[in-house]
């Protein structure tokens, strides 16, 4: 069990409070390494970071466990994503490279669910124009949530003033010699607080029957900057939220502006 105190850091087992500091990737990836790595993270990085995710919409660590136990592969797996710098990337890159990731898991048939091409997906969220202030719900299968990710780029895009535009280069496949698209991406610089609020909180849902897939989609928007995104484990198909039921889990009450099934 692990609870928080404010002003220290985390308690494990009720009597040993622990610093936040310590979870800090610059302060344990080149410290530990073999064993010590191994039951790190087991015993205390795990526990850490399910209490993090637990602040968001959807637990994403839920049910989650190491799977790579061999001391030197798990060291060699850090040494590797520490060379990434993530820690000097923006929301935007880190989403970008969770779903890069993803994709290659997809083409190694790990992956049994459908995922729709990119440019389809950026085509129907441009024809249907959401706007600020409306709700986009994915009824079922969500998947890693790309309908959500690219309505939240279009969002921003629209409210972003010409400084606060780049472009990104995106869907790029090394492996095939495959350079990638340009995409502007913009900043939402325009966007005001209650704006930014209500984009981040009250705009996107979705469903997954699929508890792995909550967990991927959960994971890939709180990498964005969005974990109070709520995308529920649910069988939309079986079961049905009465408005109670809908304000207890923060869901528009009165239905979605759009809604795909």
């Amino acid at each position: 069990m692990v609870a928080e105190k404010p002003a220290q850091g985390i308690v494990f087992g009720g009597n040993q409070t622990i610093s936040k500091e310590r979870f800090r990737w610059s302060q344990w990836a080149k410290v530990f390494s073999g064993e010590n790595l191994v039951r790190f993270i087991r015993g205390e990085g795990f526990p850490f970071f399910i209490e993090v995710a637990d602040r968001s919409a959807i637990n994403f660590m839920d049910g989650a466990r190491l799977g790579i136990d061999e001391p030197t592969v798990l060291t060699q797996y850090i040494n590797k994503i520490d060379e990434l710098r993530l820690d000097a990337a923006d929301a935007d890159t880190k989403g970008d490279l969770f779903e890069h990731v993803l994709r290659q898991i997809k083409q190694a048939g790990e992956l049994g669910q459908f995922r729709t091409p990119c440019h389809i997906i950026r085509a129907i969220v441009k024809m249907l124009d959401p706007r600020i202030g409306e709700t986009i719900h994915l009824q079922s299968s969500p998947g890693t949530v790309g309908f959500l990710v690219v309505t939240y780029d279009h969002l921003r895009l629209a409210h972003s003033s010409e400084h606060a535009i780049e472009t990104a280069e995106v869907d790029a496949c090394p492996e095939l010699g495959r350079r990638g698209k340009p995409l502007l991406r913009g900043h939402g610089d325009r966007l005001n607080l209650a704006q930014w609020q209500a984009l981040q909180e009250r705009t996107l849902f979705g469903n997954d029957v699929d508890p792995k897939m909550v967990r991927l989609a959960t994971m890939n928007l709180t990498l964005r900057g969005l974990p109070d995104v709520r995308i529920q484990k649910r069988n939309v198909l079986t079961t049905t939220h009465d408005h109670e039921q809908k304000r207890e889990r923060g869901l528009p009450v009165e239905g979605y502006h759009f809604c795909s099934g």
